[in-house]
């Protein structure tokens, strides 16, 4: 009895009075700035808990190795606003690990976000009128959305379509360096007359 009456005057040393908050976003941009908000907080009086140790880090699904993005404490307030780069990893779905140690406890709060990769393009042809057998030369510009850096090396389709919605060119290329690709099509000298469409893509970044 009174080894049972000693654990309950006991129990407050082996429970956690640290409570953690995590505000975050779902998606986020690969290769771009991000943030988010850790709070901290003593579960007793809901107080913010000062100098709280902070580490975030990220890893894809299924893998057992996370790469850190961040480490600090928490402010005075309990409440960081935490920035860092996100790393350029392939769109998909990963997990970010909050994890939080103070005094008062130890948190780890596992989020599932998911990587995106978002892209603007300019797209343009030598000129804008061509008689059949000529050549249409097409040249794209492609910049990230989120700081119209180059979208380099990667994969680009060109698209043509004649005036039926038939599609009568593609071909995939590479952008280079500075995010730009183009392609060569040659009209067949017996085709159908009218407006064609001419279409860029990049998969990975729509």
């Amino acid at each position: 009895l009174f080894s049972s009456v000693t654990y309950v005057f006991n129990l407050d040393k082996f429970v956690s009075l640290q409570d953690t908050l995590v505000y975050a976003q779902d998606q986020y941009e690969s290769g771009s700035p991000a943030g988010l908000r850790v709070v901290t907080l003593n579960s007793r009086d809901s107080r913010p808990i000062a100098d709280a140790e902070v580490v975030i880090s990220i890893q894809k699904k299924g893998t057992p190795h996370p790469e850190v993005l961040y480490k600090g404490k928490a402010s005075l307030r309990g409440s960081p606003d935490i920035k860092f780069d996100m790393p350029d990893y392939p769109p998909g779905e990963y997990e970010l690990l909050i994890r939080t140690d103070s005094l008062y406890g130890h948190d780890r709060i596992i989020r599932p976000i998911k990587l995106k990769r978002s892209s603007k393009l300019l797209l343009s042809t030598d000129k804008p009128l061509y008689q059949p057998g000529q050549d249409i030369h097409v040249r794209a510009l492609a910049l990230k959305s989120m700081d119209s850096t180059p979208v380099q090396e990667q994969e680009l389709a060109f698209e043509i379509e004649d005036p039926k919605g038939n599609k009568v060119f593609k071909r995939k290329v590479r952008t280079s360096r500075v995010g730009v690709a183009a392609v060569t099509f040659t009209l067949a000298n017996e085709i159908n007359l009218g407006e064609y469409t001419v279409r860029a893509v990049t998969p990975e970044f729509s």
